[in-house]
């Protein structure tokens, strides 16, 4: 059987209480910032499952030990990696340059933007037939989704991870680079206790 052409890597951080959605336990604790950070992992992977033609990659932060990840990997029969850098972009451009020497089109999304579905994703990938890079921004700066055809390390140079000024900073890079890139329509993260009452609304079944 011929390897897919497209990937989906997975960004995310393993649920460990006082480790993941820190800015949320002041108002939600600890435990439920974790179970939290577990509902969305599950969510991609769910989402997910209905790709076709398409393999989808864990990306596993600390490490791909949690007993989440192992389930993952059995569940939905995804291949688990661990990420490796020091800071987001080190680790974004380690995850491009190892999947595009499989596959000719990567995109790269987090656990963290349940609205990102599987439309933003297969259009990422169709859009990579015309352009170099492909994101969505988020309504906080930042960004929720990234597609490359091949890796273009400078666009994640000198960005401000974590910031509002992360889109600004990487379309700079772009421009730097000479890079021909698509921005899909602005979607949202859970990052403030307002994103975290969204996502219980928009998500969580009463």
């Amino acid at each position: 059987m011929n390897r897919p052409s497209s990937a989906v890597f997975v960004f995310a951080k393993a649920p460990t209480p006082g480790v993941v959605n820190t800015r949320l336990i002041p108002a939600i604790g600890e435990q439920q910032a974790a179970q939290l950070q577990h509902d969305l992992i599950v969510h991609r992977m769910q989402q997910l499952a209905a790709l076709d033609n398409i393999d989808v990659q864990l990306w596993c932060a600390p490490d791909t030990q949690h007993p989440l990840f192992q389930q993952c990997a059995e569940r939905y029969e995804v291949s688990l990696q661990q990420q490796q850098g020091d800071n987001l972009g080190q680790r974004m451009t380690q995850a491009f340059r190892q999947g595009l020497q499989q596959y000719g089109r990567v995109v790269l999304v987090g656990t963290d933007a349940p609205a990102v579905g599987t439309t933003e994703l297969q259009q990422a990938l169709h859009h990579l037939q015309t352009h170099d890079v492909v994101l969505q921004p988020a309504e906080d700066g930042g960004y929720v989704l990234i597609a490359m055809r091949a890796c273009h390390a400078s666009v994640f140079d000198a960005v401000d991870w974590g910031s509002d000024k992360v889109m600004a900073q990487t379309r700079n890079n772009m421009i730097a680079a000479g890079l021909r890139w698509r921005e899909l329509p602005v979607s949202w993260d859970v990052d403030t206790v307002a994103d975290y009452q969204r996502y219980c609304r928009e998500f969580v079944s009463a």
